[in-house]
C-alpha cells in the first residue's frame, strides 16, 4: 500500500482502535465518565485525521473502499453526529443503574459501520458496513431491557432487518450473476 492509501483508511483504523481500547478499558475499570471521555476523544481524533490527507487521494484505497471528497465529507458528518450523541447521552445514561458503558461500545460500532457504508466501493463492503450498523442498532433500540416497549421494538427491528438483508443478498447475487462483478462502477 502506498502512503496515500494508508492515510485514506487511517480514520477507520483509529475508530476501530478506539473501539478495542474502550472494550479493554471497560474490562478493568467500569467508569461512566471515563468511557464517555474515551469515546468522545476517539471520535475527535478520528475527525482530526480527516484533515490530514486533503487533496491527496481521490481513488480506490483497496478494491472494497474508496476515499474521496464525498466520502470524507460524509464521514465528518457521521463523526460529528456521533460526538453530539456521546455528549447528549452522557446525562441520559446517568439515570441507569448498570450497563452504562456498553452504550458507548455500541455507538462506536454503529459509527464504524456507517463510515464503512460511506467509503464502500463494492457490494461486499457495503453489506458488511450495513450489518455492523444494523447489529449495533438492534442492541441500542432494545437497550432499556426493563421497558417492554424497547424490547418489542428491538425484536421487530431484528425481524425486519433480517428479512431485508436476505432480500439484499439475493439482489446482490442477481447483480453478480448478471454483471460478473460487485464493484459499484
Amino acid at each position: 500500500m502506498t502512503k496515500a492509501e494508508i492515510t485514506g483508511i487511517f480514520p477507520l483504523v483509529v475508530l476501530a482502535s478506539t473501539l478495542v481500547v474502550l472494550i479493554i478499558v471497560m474490562t478493568f475499570r467500569r467508569n461512566h465518565a471515563l468511557s464517555a471521555g474515551l469515546t468522545f476523544a476517539g471520535l475527535a481524533v478520528t475527525f482530526g485525521t480527516l484533515f490530514g490527507f486533503r487533496g491527496e487521494l481521490s481513488e480506490s484505497v483497496t478494491a472494497l473502499l474508496i476515499v474521496d471528497a464525498y466520502s470524507r465529507f460524509f464521514t465528518g458528518l457521521i463523526l460529528l453526529a456521533s460526538m453530539c450523541t456521546t455528549v447528549f447521552s452522557f446525562g441520559y445514561l446517568k439515570g441507569f443503574k448498570d450497563r452504562i458503558m456498553e452504550f458507548y461500545v455500541l455507538l462506536l460500532a454503529a459509527t464504524l459501520g456507517s463510515i464503512v457504508i460511506v467509503v464502500s466501493n463494492h457490494l461486499v463492503s457495503f453489506f458488511l458496513g450495513l450489518e455492523l450498523l444494523s447489529i449495533s442498532l438492534y442492541a441500542m433500540i432494545a437497550y432499556r431491557r426493563e421497558n417492554d416497549d424497547s424490547l418489542e421494538a428491538g425484536i421487530k427491528y431484528l425481524i425486519l432487518a433480517a428479512t431485508s438483508s436476505a432480500f439484499l443478498l439475493f439482489g446482490i447475487a442477481l447483480i453478480y450473476a448478471g454483471l460478473g462483478t460487485m464493484q459499484f462502477a
